[in-house]
């Protein structure tokens, strides 16, 4: 189920989607804002379709660190660039 979640990048540019705000304030990184987003999220992770997707860049997204490239996701692209500063 989707609820409201906090999605910012974090120093080393990867996508991080939680549920407490402090923790996003406390996490993000110098060159990341913020953004208030209706999706789904497991362990600071975007979920999609019952998938943890590690999100590093607009067009760089991995279901595991040491997986292979999947094809990008246009949500998690928006809001990948919708928190860059």
């Amino acid at each position: 189920m989707e609820k409201k979640v906090y999605v910012y990048l974090t120093d080393a540019g990867i996508m991080k989607a939680v549920e407490n705000p402090n923790t996003a304030m406390e996490f993000k990184g110098e060159n990341s804002d913020i953004i208030l987003a209706d999706i789904e999220c497991k362990f600071g992770y975007p979920v999609v379709n019952g998938e943890q997707i590690i999100v590093y860049s607009p067009t760089l997204m991995k279901l595991e660190a040491t997986g292979e490239k999947i094809d990008d996701i246009p949500a998690l692209a928006e809001l990948y660039k919708k928190c860059s500063k």
